[in-house]
């Protein structure tokens, strides 16, 4: 099992992504008392501390929503770059943990959430990440209808002595 890396420059006329009337985004920041965003494990503890130690390179850690009738129906985290994944920018961020509601799947959310993703988080320079594994086709064709490119594998190294691993890229030829 590996990972496949994909990338996109948003361009300039990106613009918010229109959902069904009974459908809205929500964008939830973490704050001092917000820690663990609503549906994750109490792992993501990490990504606050992360956020707030300053160990992300940027302070756009957010998570995406949409949300029907206050139910969640789809996840995308926006996660910024870190040590963890040398060869992104400090200003770029990755989408991961992606999730959609099973009753829901096939009906363009990821996609959506993807493109509102990069109309809210966009900056000049900015590139925005999606790793997924290569054996997950929803994943992959969701981020290809959003307009990213494959670029590469990511190849996971454990740091030695470090509860966490890095992520390399093996650009494709």
């Amino acid at each position: 099992m590996s990972d496949i890396v994909y990338s996109q420059i948003p361009t300039d006329n990106f613009s918010t992504v229109k959902l069904p009337d009974d459908f809205y985004f929500w964008l939830w920041r973490p704050a001092l008392l917000k820690i663990i965003p609503p549906g994750l494990s109490s792992r993501r503890i990490l990504h606050w501390l992360c956020h707030w130690l300053h160990l992300f390179y940027n302070k756009d850690y957010a998570v995406l929503y949409i949300v029907k009738n206050n139910k969640i129906l789809h996840r995308s985290c926006i996660i910024p770059s870190s040590i963890r994944c040398l060869f992104m920018d400090k200003k770029d961020i990755c989408v991961s943990m992606v999730w959609t509601d099973p009753k829901y799947r096939r009906q363009g959310l990821a996609t959506s959430a993807l493109r509102q993703v990069m109309f809210l988080m966009k900056k000049p320079g900015r590139v925005f990440w999606y790793i997924t594994q290569d054996s997950n086709h929803a994943s992959s064709w969701a981020c290809l209808k959003a307009g990213f490119k494959p670029v590469g594998k990511a190849k996971r190294v454990r740091i030695k002595g470090y509860f966490f691993e890095q992520l390399t890229l093996e650009i494709f030829k």
